[in-house]
């Protein structure tokens, strides 16, 4: 039983994947409306926020010139895979899908940073990580505050404390 258990908990949280940003936004703009919608699109952009933060981070580690820089973005990148995780779980729970790729708002920041030059890499992550930050807090404060779904205010709350955690252990980032 343990090992059909692990075979179709994978295949459950897979199938709420979808490969493109687009794709999971029009399965979820067909699948919902009201408050459903609004669900489907809190999770989706903020996942997408997530996934553009872990992948920031990911390069970071790669690129970064400064100790410090290193480890924030070891340290971001863990919290975000660890999001991730979260947000498949309420996203299986609600039916909505998610994307595996980035919009392509996102890709575009992430090509911007991988073609800054070693000199300023660090600074300009910074910038990048703390914006997508603070975007990432106000959505999931006016989730938190206008929100209908229970649950999803619950994870809302919890990336906002995160973020709170990321910053006060950070102080880069302010």
């Amino acid at each position: 039983m343990k090992k059909l258990a692990l075979i179709i908990i994978p295949l459950i949280l897979a199938s709420c994947q979808s490969n493109s940003y687009y794709n999971a936004m029009n399965t979820n703009e067909q699948r919902f409306d009201g408050w459903q919608k609004e669900n489907a699109v809190f999770l989706t952009e903020t996942h997408d926020q997530i996934l553009l933060i872990e992948d920031l981070s990911e390069l970071a580690q790669k690129s970064a010139t400064l100790r410090e820089t290193y480890l924030l973005a070891e340290d971001i990148e863990e919290e975000m895979a660890d999001l991730q995780l979260t947000y498949q779980v309420e996203a299986t729970i609600h039916r909505i899908k998610l994307a595996s790729a980035l919009s392509e708002p996102s890709d575009q920041i992430l090509h911007k940073l991988e073609s800054i030059s070693a000199d300023n890499f660090d600074q300009v992550y910074l910038q990048y990580l703390k914006s997508e930050l603070i975007d990432l807090q106000k959505k999931a404060v006016d989730y938190k505050k206008e929100g209908h779904n229970e649950r999803i205010r619950e994870l809302a709350d919890k990336v906002s404390d995160l973020i709170d955690d990321l910053n006060e252990t950070n102080k880069q980032l302010s």
